[in-house]
């Protein structure tokens, strides 16, 4: 009778939570519950058919979808680092009662500003602080709060990821440009811009190179140059935010600089065409005794032999780009995402392994003061008087 009784009990405790996850169809009509409103539904029963249906109904027994109670987070990335991303969510898994689903988009961007205002969207997604800035102004991120951690981060990656006083994400690297030169050709780079001139000139006419000085772009690549020359693109006010009412484009500043290049090329000193891939191959054949490059083309300049060396700019700064975390708007775990990034990864491991994928400069100062790589070094050193381009403290 006992276990009779135990069984019975049994069965009226399954039924009971089964219809708490199943809606049985009833009048021709089938509801699928789903989180995916994409899902395949039911086709719906012919009215004909019901009573049938029905009756076979009664015999099912109903297994209830046993959930595990876990919070979970989704991140979205793109796929250059999706796997690393995969290994710390693991990592966080293994410790922490969540469950951490990494997806990698390969239109990061359009994916997120489509599916985050309608539900669908990550709680943490990885974009460059440019990208940031848009995304805030359209109202698609929350504020994130790193506490006592923020004094771990390089300032002006956290000035990069800033906008109205509020921190709008994590920064995990840094990208700029620094100045190479070939140290054959230059065994001690200039201190100036009008060393370089002078040394360039000696160079040509001994016929050692073709170039004395050649650029990769006219905006980005060249801002070191127009800062050096008293350039700007946004002023500032007394209290060090930007001013963006102070539009330094057209100053005295970008005109000497405009000026400057133009004598350079009229000179011959300069090459007159700004190409990327022709000013990379004339540095890396020895025809360019210097040339202001980012850490994404040291493999390239590794590879090719060239004897090289990396220091910060005779004068002037670079742009600054930064790459981070942000936390979705949209998202119903907005407290354990920001946890995520504060209390996980804000630490050593996860930034170095961040730093080893990326190869550019990590904006954790703990793990940027253990870098032995020169060139890394040298770059993380002129990260931190760069200024981030498009926006910063507004």
């Amino acid at each position: 009778m006992r276990t009779r009784l135990v069984r019975i009990l049994v069965a009226v405790i399954i039924v009971s939570v089964s219809f708490q996850f199943f809606t049985i169809p009833t009048l021709g009509i089938i509801e699928a519950k789903a989180d995916n409103p994409n899902a395949r539904r039911p086709k719906t029963i012919p009215e004909d058919s019901q009573t049938d249906y029905l009756n076979e109904v009664e015999n099912w027994l109903f297994l209830p979808i046993i959930h595990n109670g876990k919070e979970k987070l989704t991140i979205w990335t793109d796929v250059d680092r999706f796997a690393v991303m995969q290994e710390l969510a693991a990592l966080y898994e293994a410790s922490n009662y969540v469950d951490v689903a990494v997806e990698s988009h390969d239109n990061l961007y359009d994916d997120f500003i489509s599916s985050a205002p309608a539900g669908y969207g990550p709680d943490i997604a990885i974009f460059p602080h440019d990208r940031v800035a848009t995304l805030y102004a359209a109202g698609l991120l929350s504020t994130v709060d790193l506490g006592e951690k923020e004094d771990d981060f390089v300032q002006t990656a956290l000035n990069a990821m800033t906008m109205e006083g509020n921190l709008l994400g994590l920064p995990y690297g840094v990208e700029n440009l620094a100045f190479f030169y070939n140290t054959q050709l230059v065994p001690i780079p200039p201190s100036s811009w009008e060393e370089l001139y002078t040394m360039g000139l000696a160079l040509q006419e001994d016929e050692l190179i073709h170039w004395g000085f050649a650029l990769t772009g006219l905006s980005y690549d060249a801002y070191p140059l127009m800062t050096a020359n008293g350039g700007y693109v946004f002023g500032k006010n007394p209290d060090g935010s930007w001013n963006t009412d102070d539009l330094g484009i057209g100053g005295a500043g970008m005109i000497a600089f405009g000026e400057q290049i133009s004598n350079w090329v009229t000179a011959g000193f300069m090459s007159p065409d700004p190409d990327w891939t022709t000013t990379y191959f004339s540095f890396m054949s020895g025809e360019l005794p210097w040339i202001m490059a980012g850490p994404w083309a040291l493999n390239m300049i590794r590879n090719s032999g060239i004897p090289y060396a990396i220091q910060d700019f005779p004068s002037g700064i670079p742009f600054l780009n930064v790459q981070g975390f942000v936390v979705s708007a949209f998202s119903d775990n907005q407290a354990l995402a920001e946890s995520f990034l504060r209390d996980f990864m804000a630490d050593d491991y996860p930034m170095t392994r961040m730093y080893e994928v990326g190869q550019s400069p990590p904006a954790y100062i703990p793990v940027l003061e253990t870098i032995t790589d020169p060139d890394m070094v040298a770059f993380g050193e002129i990260a931190e008087i760069g200024r981030a381009s498009c926006r910063e403290r507004v």
